[in-house]
């Protein structure tokens, strides 16, 4: 449970972490935009406006002439019947966060960073899923796009960066005739085909409507537990994607299209 969008960032930075890159288009402004927050010196340039009295977007660099707005995705919003927004997953990890705060001891550690592992014990299509995935991603960064002309107007001819900091589970597509996508043991071949979300057609075309330059698209929690056995190990194919959004427009970027119903999810 990550709230803020400076705690966003720090977790992206942390040298512990191994932080796999992927630079969709290759061009110098993805290498540019991902630089100017991953290396530190560059970072020191960047002024930090993400309190709820300060002007948006949420970070920016007079130097660099950069806006940095960040937003959270994640797999489990999605509509009741009544057409109202839920997300069970949040709802626990509230629930968690307030029993620490009755203990008192947040106030007593201001500045610790709070993680809550929470979790539903719904079934998995109850507590997340693929379709979920896809409209709240076109949900959140169309809002966010929406908001565009402000910043513009505070930080003219500034180049706009959208920092997404995905907290969906890894996917995968089923091959046809298969309920289920565990290796069995012994097997050799991979029975599955990972989900990359960056080459995504769905992801692609909703991106290219954006008025952003470069999408940072973080992704820490992409694994795949279920689906390895043995020395078989599938591991995230990246874990953050860079993107030239007028790059990716004009270019012949390869795109894949996921059916929808032969996805699932790596936490079966």
């Amino acid at each position: 449970m990550i709230e803020s969008e400076t705690e966003i960032i720090e977790f992206f930075q942390d040298p512990v972490r191994q932080n796999s890159v992927f630079f969709l288009t290759e061009s110098s402004l993805e290498h540019c935009a991902y630089n100017a927050i991953q290396n530190s010196a560059q970072w020191k340039k960047w002024t930090d406006a993400s309190a709820h009295d300060a002007p948006p977007p949420d970070f920016y660099s007079d130097k660099m002439r950069l806006m940095m707005d960040v937003m959270k995705v994640e797999d489990h919003s999605h509509e009741s019947k009544k057409r109202k927004l839920i997300n069970p997953l949040a709802v626990e990890e509230q629930r968690m966060r307030k029993e620490l705060e009755e203990t008192g001891i947040l106030e007593r550690c201001p500045n610790a960073h709070v993680i809550c592992n929470a979790k539903t014990d719904l079934p998995t299509n109850e507590d997340h899923r693929f379709e979920w995935y896809q409209e709240n991603f076109r949900r959140v960064v169309e809002e966010h796009n929406r908001k565009i002309p402000l910043y513009q107007k505070n930080h003219p001819g500034y180049k706009t960066i959208f920092f997404i900091f995905d907290e969906s589970t890894a996917y995968a597509q089923l091959h046809a005739g298969r309920m289920v996508c565990a290796p069995e043991q012994g097997q050799k071949e991979r029975i599955f085909r990972p989900h990359s979300h960056a080459h995504d057609a769905f992801f692609q075309n909703v991106i290219k409507k954006l008025s952003t330059d470069v999408i940072i698209w973080f992704s820490p929690y992409k694994s795949f537990p279920a689906f390895s056995i043995g020395d078989m190990r599938f591991s995230s194919i990246y874990e953050t994607a860079v993107i030239d959004v007028k790059k990716l427009k004009n270019g012949r970027t390869p795109a894949i299209q996921y059916p929808q119903g032969l996805m699932i999810s790596s936490e079966v």
